[in-house]
């Protein structure tokens, strides 16, 4: 069961790869540039790529190779170094925005600026932005900023709630960045977000959205939270009023998650999809799906096996302890803690498309046969790790840990039950 998860996963990641999927979905047709269909008159102008993400470099390695010497220049905001020919990389801050990130945003603030109006900006966006392009408003420092996060991350905020508080207290988000920008730009987006929805993906910072944060504010009880001031300022309502450029999704977990069926019902397993739009607490999704490995074993319910069921989304981990762990990983573990038996030709595993978990270096974890039986002869405690926020060192316990290294792309996660 390890070797079909390891395929499956070398597999996927492979095909999600960001430059992959903007060969696939960008082609230049002489002086036509061609998007999802969508057809440009590139003729006479030249051709910029700028970004952010931490997927930014790997979509503009497939660029650059698309457009050849069509190329301008460019900029790009990464959370690593790298060498990107025609394209200068800055390094800013992830998963906090700090200083780096925000004299990186100067730069690219500055280079769009000095573009001109007949100059032709293509922009890559993707997960990780809404951390390393970052210039906050003037009634917060990024220090202040990265603790209010800290906080709101802890009581379990949903990446769009978040993304909503953000926009607020920053200078770029919400389309702000927009401000800027004076040639024709397009922007090509590497989904990151539930429902693909283009006013959270990366803060939006092209996207005015304009939405209002009143109902967050009530839901957690912020006012308990944050400051007066920053309160009052994450009431106001202030309208983003730009010309929204083409926005075009390249990738998603949608697709991600197309592939994994079409790979295992290539396999000969029967794969049903049930969503890709979780969003809710870990620990009841890892429950959730424990209740459907007890119908499929015992009542043949929603399929006979063998059958896999897998899901995508991004949940939340309210965190209540001092442990080491990540959504993913909390999920599995909850999964594990409601079940009563784990058959042999059984396996579930839960992950993040871009290899990071959490404050970890793991991507998520599984359970095989193999794992379930160190358990049981483990001597751990696996509903005080999930009180203490602690299933990172519980599942390294019993080497369930799945370890890609950062894949250098990100739709969200991916949840599946394979019992065969």
């Amino acid at each position: 069961m390890k070797k079909l998860l390891d395929d499956l996963l070398k597999n996927l990641i492979n095909h999600i790869s960001p430059a992959n999927l903007v060969k696939e979905k960008v082609k230049v047709d002489g002086n036509t540039l061609v998007i999802n269909d969508k057809k440009y008159d590139i003729k006479d102008k030249k051709i910029y790529i700028v970004g952010s993400g931490k997927a930014s470099v790997y979509m503009a390695k497939g660029l650059i190779e698309i457009l050849g010497e069509k190329l301008a220049g460019g900029l790009i905001i990464s959370n690593f170094p790298y060498q990107l020919e025609k394209i200068d990389v800055l390094v800013g801050s992830h998963p906090y925005p700090d200083t780096k990130s925000v004299n990186a945003t100067k730069k690219l603030i500055d280079y769009l600026s000095s573009l001109d109006k007949d100059d032709f900006v293509i922009y890559l966006l993707s997960g990780g932005t809404s951390a390393l392009l970052e210039l906050p408003t003037d009634e917060i420092s990024i220090n202040e900023l990265n603790e209010i996060t800290k906080k709101l991350m802890n009581l379990g905020l949903t990446i769009n709630e978040l993304n909503s508080i953000r926009k607020k207290l920053s200078q770029v988000k919400g389309g702000k960045l927009l401000k800027f920008i004076k040639s024709e730009t397009v922007v090509l987006v590497l989904s990151d977000v539930v429902n693909d929805k283009l006013e959270f993906i990366g803060s939006a910072p092209l996207y005015p959205s304009n939405e209002n944060t009143s109902k967050i504010l009530k839901k957690y009880n912020l006012n308990k939270v944050l400051t007066e001031n920053l309160y009052n300022l994450l009431q106001t309502n202030e309208k983003v009023k730009l010309s929204t450029p083409d926005h075009h999704i390249i990738g998603s977990n949608k697709e991600a998650l197309t592939f994994a069926k079409k790979y295992l019902e290539k396999s000969g397993i029967k794969t049903i999809v049930i969503t890709s739009y979780y969003q809710k607490d870990a620990e009841t999704l890892g429950a959730l799906f424990a209740g459907i490995y007890k119908n499929i074993l015992f009542d043949g319910f929603p399929s006979k096996k063998p059958v896999a069921v897998i899901a995508g989304g991004e949940s939340t981990v309210n965190v209540t302890g001092s442990g080491k762990g990540g959504r993913n990983q909390h999920l599995v573990l909850s999964f594990l803690n409601s079940i009563e038996c784990f058959e042999k030709n059984s396996l579930f595993f839960s992950f993040g498309t871009d290899g990071i978990d959490g404050p970890t270096d793991a991507a998520g974890a599984f359970i095989d046969y193999k794992v379930y039986e160190k358990v049981k002869k483990a001597d751990l405690d696996m509903e005080q790790c999930l009180i203490n926020s602690d299933s990172y060192n519980f599942f390294r316990e019993v080497n369930g840990l799945i370890k890609t290294g950062p894949t250098g792309t990100n739709v969200c996660d991916i949840t599946c039950l394979l019992v065969l």
